[in-house]
């Protein structure tokens, strides 16, 4: 029985390495970017309750000044 040595090349072991590492680099873009799509844009939501706050408040000070003039009045 002969037993054949197999001899492994480093350029085959670094290409094979670099293959593996580019795969698993390619499937988690892919993830990342799906995961991207799917996720809902809470700073839409953020904005627009900060924006109904700030114009909430416009609304208090327009009627602290309509009513300063009219006690002028």
């Amino acid at each position: 029985m002969v037993v054949e040595k197999k001899e492994f090349s480093v350029g085959k072991v670094v290409k094979t390495t670099l293959i593996v590492i580019l795969v698993i680099a390619v499937v988690c873009a892919i993830i990342y970017a799906l995961y991207r799509y799917f996720t809902p844009d809470y700073d839409d939501d953020f904005d627009d309750d900060f924006d109904d706050a700030f114009d909430d408040d416009d609304d208090l000070f327009d009627e602290e000044e309509s009513s300063a003039v009219a006690a002028e009045d």
